[in-house]
């Protein structure tokens, strides 16, 4: 119900421009835990997902990652500088009376932090945005906001090119840069409205072969894709669900054009084995922007860790 209730905002929400979401990225990204990629709310193509970064440009460490990224945004990083917002009145919200560093005056708050904190910040860019330019369909802000955004932490490995008509850099940790509100309003006022969207669909792809225990070579399937489109948003449904730790896998999906997007990482769980699976999961990728969809598209898949063990039953596009 909420993936169709997005998806009919998008369709007919602003008299059918479409409503712009805006989604935190998750806030269990210290050692690995968690990945954005595994939020079904998150990773879904109608919605913006957000990291953080701190005052000094990097990620904070509690900032999920994920392929599924599209900005990042300041909030609380790790020189422990948090947000300074509105709170709660009195007593309820961040700034309590313990708080005793906090502002005196409980009904505001220097400390609003998390992924939380970061996505407010995008939305009302994107309300800056569509003030500047009425006529913007949601698709539009997006595209402007991701062209817009500043590389941030240049120095990180984790940067890459797209390899489309227009570069896009992308990081698994911050999406395609920090978002910039007067960079996204100058191109917005600009900006030649997207055509219509297409959404192609492969056939499953039955690959019903056991992935090797312990094996960071693990298994490739290729899915061909004849129609040249430009990409705005991939989604991998993948079925490996007999096995028995979803936290002992990665997932790589690599592109025609080469780029790739790690869908999921070996990791730890809440409680070991992993007690979810990935059962016709949904993954999202936002790393292949205005690159070509024609062409081959391969997605390995491997087993780092011993014990547990389970088939790549299948995928699609």
């Amino acid at each position: 119900s909420w993936r169709e209730a997005v998806a009919q905002g998008c369709r007919q929400g602003r008299q059918g421009l479409g409503i712009v979401y805006v989604w935190a990225a998750g806030n269990g990204g210290r050692g690995e835990i968690d990945n954005s990629n595994y939020d079904g709310q998150a990773n879904n193509r109608h919605v913006m997902a957000v990291a953080a970064v701190g005052d000094d440009g990097k990620r904070a460490g509690y900032s999920e990652q994920g392929a599924n990224l599209w900005l990042a945004a300041p909030s609380r990083g790790n020189s422990g500088q948090g947000l300074t917002t509105t709170d709660r009145s009195g007593e309820q919200g961040f700034n309590t009376s313990s708080q005793y560093w906090d502002l005196p005056d409980k009904n505001y708050t220097k400390s609003f932090s998390g992924t939380s904190a970061a996505t407010p910040l995008v939305s009302g860019v994107s309300a800056l945005v569509i003030a500047a330019n009425p006529h913007l369909s949601w698709r539009d802000v997006r595209i402007i906001m991701a062209r817009s955004a500043r590389q941030n932490d240049i120095n990180d490995p984790d940067w890459h090119y797209t390899q489309g008509e227009f570069a896009y850099p992308i990081n698994h940790k911050y999406g395609f840069g920090v978002v910039d509100a007067q960079a996204a309003v100058q191109l917005a006022k600009q900006w030649t409205a997207v055509t219509p969207e297409i959404e192609i669909h492969s056939a499953i792809n039955w690959v019903n072969r056991s992935i090797p225990d312990d094996d960071d070579s693990g298994i490739s399937s290729n899915i061909y894709i004849p129609e040249d489109i430009l990409i705005e948003f991939v989604e991998v449904i993948l079925d490996a669900g007999d096995h028995t730790n979803q936290g002992d896998l990665n997932i790589l999906l690599t592109a025609p054009t080469g780029t790739q997007s790690v869908l999921a990482r070996p990791h730890p769980c809440q409680s070991t084995p992993c007690n979810s699976r990935y059962i016709n999961w949904r993954f999202g990728t936002a790393r292949h922007l205005d690159e070509s969809a024609a062409g081959m598209w391969r997605l390995t898949i491997s087993d780092e860790n011993p014990q547990y063990v389970g088939t790549f039953r299948s995928w699609s596009l």
